[in-house]
């Protein structure tokens, strides 16, 4: 902290003009070096203003006297360990800018890098990306540190391919999160955002989920059958884990469907694109809502309550899909089963505790509601264990569906 000035100035480039020594020359090359992250409101491709964070990663020195050639005298003072690395000359940081662009190249290697799709099976594997990530970071940076005048087109056009690489795994393999194009420096993100508006991909860097409005046109910036589907895909997946709790049996059942059809359709991303979209349109769009009508529901959350209960009490956990959950059932199961449900939902709204579901003590309080409930003669038939089971699954649902806040 005394040797970067804590409590002086931010400074960005420090101009020596005059002899410096010792402590004193260590110390003025580390106010350069104070790192820091700052934000600033903009307005984005949208027309919405945001706050972006910059960080400064780095600092320039300027030197008119020749007197840095004392640093390594100025350096015997202090343990090395505390001071590695303090200044480097733009040769260096080229040199070093060159390694990172092999490492990222070599990721590639033998791969056209104008087949997109080619470009995304290499990085398909999670751990891929996530080296591609560290490496296109490593290069965006120390070429940022660069600019402008240490780097040619070539290194620009580089930056502007790895970006392009980046949004499109992004939007690809994790639609539902954003990235922050803004993390490698200013100057590279001015770059990267002029090329991605240029492309007409912008949209890829921020979350892309089923629920947009624009969705089919995010789509639509996607040029093959391949990409369509594996966002598509990916996109489905995300919407089913973030939708589990509320519904487990039904999305369960989902995330077997979708595999089911990813299986049939591995041949074909024709056709896995068309089976897909229509997989959107009838089971998320609106699946949950017509099983639910078609037993009789007026909501979805007495629909996920049934079905957790048929789950249990029927013994078909690992049977029956819940959809065709009536085709298996008799009429005076499904009657039965319906008046459990309304029963224990009722019995949760009159018992439930303000902060139930957080408060260990409280939700003891509604799960003893529910048991009484449950532990009905005329359900004594199901057997004590399944009976308990449903008991800790019913309290589960109850704070997914019931929640009253934190008092």
């Amino acid at each position: 902290m005394l040797l970067t000035g804590f409590d002086a100035p931010i400074e960005q480039v420090m101009y020596l003009d005059r002899p410096l020594r010792d402590h004193t020359l260590l110390q003025a090359i580390a106010r350069t070096n104070r790192t820091y992250v700052q934000e600033k409101e903009s307005v984005n491709a949208y027309g919405e203003t945001i706050k972006e964070s910059f960080s400064k990663q780095y600092g320039f020195i300027v030197d008119y006297f020749g007197i840095t050639h004392h640093l390594e005298e100025a350096l015997q003072v202090f343990d090395h360990r505390d001071v590695d690395r303090p200044m480097e000359d733009f040769g260096a940081i080229y040199k070093r800018m060159e390694d990172y662009r092999q490492e990222v190249f070599r990721m590639f290697a033998g791969v056209d890098r104008s087949d997109l799709d080619a470009i995304m099976r290499v990085l398909e594997p999670e751990d891929k990306r996530a080296e591609f990530e560290v490496a296109y970071k490593r290069f965006a940076s120390t070429l940022d540190a660069l600019m402008p005048n240490h780097v040619n087109k070539q290194d620009l056009n580089d930056l502007r391919w790895m970006a392009y690489v980046r949004a499109a795994a992004k939007a690809r393999f994790e639609p539902d999160t954003v990235i922050d194009i803004a993390d490698c420096g200013e100057k590279a993100r001015n770059i990267i955002s002029e090329h991605l508006k240029a492309k007409g991909v912008t949209q890829w860097i921020r979350p892309i989920s089923l629920s947009d409005k624009d969705f089919q046109k995010k789509m639509d910036t996607f040029k093959t059958d391949e990409a369509v589907a594996s966002t598509m895909e990916h996109a489905i997946r995300h919407t089913i884990s973030v939708k589990m709790d509320e519904n487990p049996v039904h999305y369960t059942s989902l995330l077997e469907k979708l595999q089911k059809l990813l299986d049939e359709t591995r041949m074909s991303w024709e056709e896995r694109r068309a089976k897909l979209q229509e997989f959107i349109d009838k089971e998320i769009a609106h699946g949950e809502e017509d099983e639910a009508r078609a037993l009789g529901f007026s909501s979805r959350r007495e629909y996920a309550f049934f079905l957790k209960i048929r789950e249990i009490l029927s013994g078909a956990e690992d049977g029956v899909v819940a959809e065709d959950a009536a085709t298996y059932m008799s009429m005076d199961e499904i009657e039965l089963y319906k008046d459990m449900t309304g029963k224990l939902m009722r019995t949760i709204e009159e018992n439930r505790l303000d902060g139930f579901e957080t408060y260990a003590a409280r939700a003891h309080q509604v799960e003893k509601a529910i048991q009484k409930a449950v532990m009905d003669t005329k359900y004594s038939r199901f057997g004590y264990g399944k009976l308990k089971r449903l008991v800790v699954a019913m309290l589960e649902l109850a704070k997914r569906h019931f929640p009253t806040g934190r008092n």
